[in-house]
């Protein structure tokens, strides 16, 4: 995938695609941390739509916490989203 697939919408359509990965019944060989990656995938491309739909240029990071501190203070993070360590 380019890293501007561009629209919110396109970055949104890329995140539903691989959260229906994660979400996808699997057979025993599929491992636990290829699951892992499509649901990484899908909140990184959702968090990125959020940005851009906001005017701003989403990074090039695949880090999380780097997307969810540059979510303008109107935005609510997701319940349980990942908390800075103490």
């Amino acid at each position: 995938m380019p890293h501007e697939p561009g629209t919110p919408g396109d970055w949104l359509r890329y995140a539903r695609s691989d959260l229906a990965l994660a979400r996808a019944p699997v057979s025993k060989e599929v491992l636990l941390e290829v699951l892992c990656f499509h649901a990484q995938q899908a909140t990184e491309k959702a968090l990125k739509a959020v940005l851009i739909n906001r005017g701003m240029t989403a990074p090039w990071t695949h880090n999380l916490r780097t997307l969810l501190d540059l979510l303008p203070p109107d935005v609510a993070a997701p319940r349980g989203a990942m908390k800075p360590p103490p």
